[in-house]
């Protein structure tokens, strides 16, 4: 009697031999699998991926390229385990060893740098697992600043458009997963999310704020908050559109000459101490005893009156005439200087900003009394300030003191000179400021000691 072979029964033609041996190594990997003592199948994540020469790991630039491919090249089961050291629970002792063997393998060939692979001999050998390799890696050259954010959501924001094809779309929805999931990774914060939106959507003439903004992020841990980022957006914005005719208006309290004519009636031949006249001239501010703005301190009643003596010594006379030019022909022209305009000023020893949201880098100090001013103003700040000159040319003053009591913005002439290499000319008609041979802003004439 004839045999009739296994699963050739009945009215349909005996299998293949090839087909047979196939179903036959697949149901023998399959049982295998399951009892933890042979490789599983790809979706196990043990499947050998070639990792690609362009996105191996050298060094820290390339760590981010380096980490999107990792993700591709692992299964999904076996990519939580790697990135996360998550063992799923259902595996057992023997599955996880192999699929941990299949990790290094896929981690060793992503290497392609002596260098790199010399982090990992700090390991001890009995924790040369696949997690711990991962980790020490990244650690070792993942960036710590926060321009690893920015990187981050650079991708997300600018992430290319939806096809319109399914078979272009799961390879497409692959691509944005593996960014959402780094994301992710990272643990950022809602500020992160619209600091990064922000400067996405962010006006083009704002590149080269945004170039050198990523730069500063090296040497920060986070990003600065919403609020600080848009006022230092704005400050660029109004700099980089200052009409030609709005040039900066310019003062000065120039030479020795100037500085030694009377307070009062502007006589060269006496200060104001000896003036036969200045009871008909207002002062510049209220009286320093009194308070009252209708005479001068040297001739207050009330401080004769209380037994003080008036302020006749020449160092107070030479500190108030020291600013007390330039603060009396401010107030003289107050009508025709607009709020926050910038001055320059020759006598001032330092750059005085009254506009908090010109400042690019800012930080708080004791509030400090700025000396010669009448009624007194505190600078209660320092800082950089950047803004574009009426000629174009993009200017970063450094060390500005914050005076918030103060009507207009004023540079000094000194620190222009000292720190920012800068040539500043006053002449009868006008003042011209040049750096390098190139004029950067020039103004005329207004009136004595005041130029526009």
């Amino acid at each position: 009697m004839t045999t009739t072979p296994p699963l050739a029964t009945g009215a349909n033609p005996p299998i293949p031999a090839e087909q047979l041996a196939a179903l036959t190594s697949l149901l023998s990997g399959l049982t295998a699998a399951a009892s933890g003592t042979a490789t599983p199948a790809t979706t196990s994540g043990t499947t050998r991926t070639a990792f690609p020469k362009h996105a191996r790991l050298d060094g820290a630039k390339t760590f981010a390229n380096w980490t999107r491919q990792l993700r591709l090249c692992l299964a999904d089961d076996i990519r939580s385990y790697v990135l996360d050291g998550i063992a799923p629970d259902d595996w057992t002792p023997s599955q996880r060893s192999a699929r941990d063997a299949v990790a290094r393998e896929v981690l060793a060939n992503s290497i392609d740098s002596a260098e790199v692979s010399a982090v990992l001999d700090k390991i001890p050998t009995a924790d040369l697992t696949a997690p711990t390799i991962y980790s020490t890696l990244k650690s070792r050259y993942a960036p710590d600043d926060a321009t690893r954010t920015l990187e981050l959501f650079s991708r997300l924001w600018g992430f290319r458009p939806m096809p319109g094809t399914v078979a272009e779309f799961d390879g497409w929805i692959m691509d944005f997963k593996a960014v959402a999931q780094e994301i992710i990774d990272t643990k950022t914060t809602i500020n992160d999310v619209l600091a990064t939106l922000l400067l996405a959507i962010a006006h083009p003439s704002l590149e080269s704020f945004k170039a050198s903004f990523t730069d500063e992020q090296r040497t920060q841990r986070t990003l600065p908050d919403i609020d600080s980022l848009a006022d230092r957006m704005r400050v660029q914005l109004r700099s980089t559109n200052i009409p030609s005719t709005q040039s900066a208006l310019l003062a000065s309290s120039s030479s020795r000459s100037t500085r030694l004519k009377c307070l009062a009636c502007r006589s060269p031949s006496h200060r104001v101490a000896e003036c036969p006249t200045r009871a008909q001239h207002p002062p510049p501010g209220p009286c320093r005893s009194c308070k009252k703005k209708d005479h001068w301190s040297l001739d207050c009643k009330k401080a004769l009156e209380d037994g003080k003596k008036p302020d006749t010594a020449d160092s107070t006379v030479d500190s108030q005439h020291h600013v007390g030019c330039l603060a009396t022909g401010l107030l003289a022209r107050r009508r025709q200087l607009r709020n926050h305009s910038f001055v320059v000023d020759s006598g001032a020893t330092s750059h005085m900003v009254s506009d908090k949201s010109l400042f690019t880098t800012y930080r708080h100090i004791a509030p400090t009394k700025i000396g010669g001013i009448a009624g007194g103003i505190n600078a209660i700040g320092t800082g950089n300030i950047a803004f574009i000159a009426a000629s174009g040319h993009p200017i970063t003053l450094t060390g500005v003191l914050h005076t918030p009591g103060l009507f207009v913005n004023l540079l000094s002439v000194s620190r222009l000179c000292d720190t920012d290499d800068v040539r500043v000319a006053f002449t009868k008609h006008g003042i011209h400021i040049d750096k390098d041979g190139n004029d950067i802003a020039e103004g005329a004439r207004l009136d004595e000691g005041l130029y526009l």
